[in-house]
């Protein structure tokens, strides 16, 4: 699978721009600020429909407009594939392939797997429980189908549900109302989650060729419909002090512990950055092995690795169908790089 072309309408920086591709490496080069990152985040959105950047879709958005448009040409065993998103606002927005509508996200999204490898990706060990359900959360919606459906059914629901907690003049018992949606949503994100944990440990270990990570989903939902349901009704009361849902798929967290400590409290800056990455590279290893179509986005990391880091990070990247790097100048003739496609940005 490679990817042709892509067109962005009104997308950050490109009131109007279209890419072609021809290598199966492609470097974007050019100052800071020329955006190059947001081609890639283009790519990426494209993909998953989530932009590796930013939660909010309107930063996405060129200032002054009202939405974005980005076409993408695909070629799957020399078969192209248009795929469009159209998004206006936050809250409206267009699919289609091949100028079919598609209905469902989840189904768009199986055209083909982006993996990004950023500086902020240092987060996903470094950094607050948020970071590291989004790592997994977005391996998990590319990788189990019925995984995405669920996640956005319990945000709905715990949506509705904490703005009746917010509202001191709402019945508290109308609350009870979107817990079943909760409840029937959760116990299936829970034992995926915790599966996910398990095999991105296993991955890590291989790259590491050496048993030094674990990690442990932490959780305090119950497992079962039933329990989930019976704490929920338990913690109603006392959640309407604090305005929201105190536990759930939305508040756990995962440990990751490397050589017995816990990495985040005793890793070093360097352990930091070089695990986090080494658990992008597992997701990544991990879909390119189950036989999906995987492009890989490296933007602005391979700069801060040693020879040794960096050629096996390159190494393990030519197994993409096609990569896409960011650097600010053009690599040099001797660079594991040099015959890339090169694109001068700025």
């Amino acid at each position: 699978m490679r990817i042709d072309s892509i067109e962005l309408a009104h997308f950050r920086n490109y009131s109007s721009r279209k890419f072609e591709f021809t290598g199966r490496e492609v470097v974007l080069c050019g100052p800071n600020g020329a955006g190059k990152s947001n081609v890639l985040e283009a790519i990426h959105f494209l993909s998953i429909l989530r932009s590796f950047r930013t939660a909010g879709v309107r930063d996405l958005i060129e200032i002054g407009k009202r939405g974005f448009r980005i076409t993408g040409v695909i070629r799957k065993n020399s078969y192209p594939e248009t795929l469009t998103v159209e998004q206006t606002g936050t809250d409206r927005r267009h699919l289609a392939i091949d100028g079919t509508p598609v209905p469902r996200s989840s189904t768009f999204i199986q055209e083909f797997r982006a993996v990004a490898f950023t500086p902020e990706d240092r987060e996903i060990t470094a950094g607050g429980s948020s970071f590291r359900r989004k790592f997994f959360d977005m391996y998990l919606s590319v990788t189990e189908p019925d995984y995405l459906a669920a996640l956005q059914r319990y945000g709905a629901a715990l949506a509705r549900r904490n703005a009746v907690l917010r509202n001191p003049r709402s019945n508290l018992a109308a609350a009870a109302a979107f817990e079943p949606e909760l409840a029937a949503n959760a116990v299936k994100i829970l034992p995926l989650r915790r599966r996910c944990a398990e095999v991105i440990a296993q991955k890590v270990n291989t790259l590491l060729k050496a048993d030094r990570l674990r990690i442990t989903y932490r959780t305090d939902s119950p497992d079962e419909e039933a329990g989930y349901l019976e704490k929920l009704a338990f913690d109603r009361e006392k959640e309407r002090k604090r305005n929201c849902t105190g536990f759930g798929p939305q508040t756990d967290d995962f440990l990751l512990t490397l050589d017995g400590k816990p990495l985040r409290e005793f890793g070093s800056n360097g352990q930091l950055r070089l695990m986090s990455l080494y658990l992008k590279m597992a997701a990544f290893a991990l879909l390119r092995d189950n036989g999906a179509p995987v492009v890989a986005l490296v933007d602005d990391v391979t700069g801060e690795l040693d020879s040794s880091a960096r050629g096996c990070f390159l190494e393990l990247l030519r197994s993409a169908d096609q990569a896409f790097y960011t650097l600010t100048a053009a690599p040099s003739a001797d660079d594991p790089l040099a015959g890339a496609q090169i694109i001068r940005l700025g």
